[in-house]
């Protein structure tokens, strides 16, 4: 049976295009692959596996994609799951790793029954963005083929599975984010991660 994925994405032109390639990486490998966005109404659980696109913010990463996340928790939770994130265009992820991951803790600590297998983290704006999305989705076929792979819940060891040294963007610059302007969900400022 072919494996079915589903590839959600907030509502940005850059991030549906992104979506796009990914579904064709799929396609090309025999599944079938289905694009939507976050916002659409989706039997969630018709699907093996999915793959959610979204936009880290000044706040972190508090987009649609992540409303579809908190939405259909439950259903994602047996699923494999992975988060394709795209960053400010001086986001240098290599020289602030804690910024890092306080922008993606709230998906990553609140949503942590959900077990991502790979997080990629793309400049969607520079002209080789697409190519290095399709590379990274070659890289999810073998866990989004194989219903049998298990990653790790929580921040702290999807960092140590996933170091972000080794991720697409490790390379290239990051200014001007600060961790201390995050918040937690109450509007309180963010003391630091939760802890599994």
């Amino acid at each position: 049976m072919r494996a079915r994925i589903l590839v959600v994405h907030s509502p940005e032109a850059e991030l549906e295009k992104a979506a796009q390639e990914i579904a064709r990486v799929f396609e090309g490998a025999g599944a079938h692959a289905v694009v939507k966005g976050a916002w659409a109404r989706i039997a969630v659980a018709s699907f093996d596996s999915v793959v959610v696109c979204g936009r880290l913010g000044a706040k972190g990463w508090r987009d649609s994609a992540v409303d579809f996340l908190g939405e259909h928790r439950h259903v994602l939770a047996p699923l494999s799951v992975a988060y394709l994130v795209a960053v400010p265009d001086d986001f240098q992820v290599a020289e602030n790793l804690r910024s890092l991951e306080r922008g993606l803790g709230y998906v990553l600590n609140w949503y942590n029954e959900l077990r991502p297998v790979k997080l990629g983290l793309f400049h969607l704006a520079r002209p080789d963005s697409l190519a290095r999305v399709r590379e990274w989705a070659e890289s999810l076929k073998p866990n989004f083929i194989d219903p049998s792979f298990e990653a790790p819940s929580g921040i702290r060891p999807f960092m140590e599975a996933h170091p972000v040294e080794s991720s697409d963007m490790s390379h290239l610059p990051v200014a001007g984010y600060r961790a201390d302007s995050m918040v937690d969900p109450s509007g309180r400022p963010d003391e630091g991660l939760r802890r599994d």
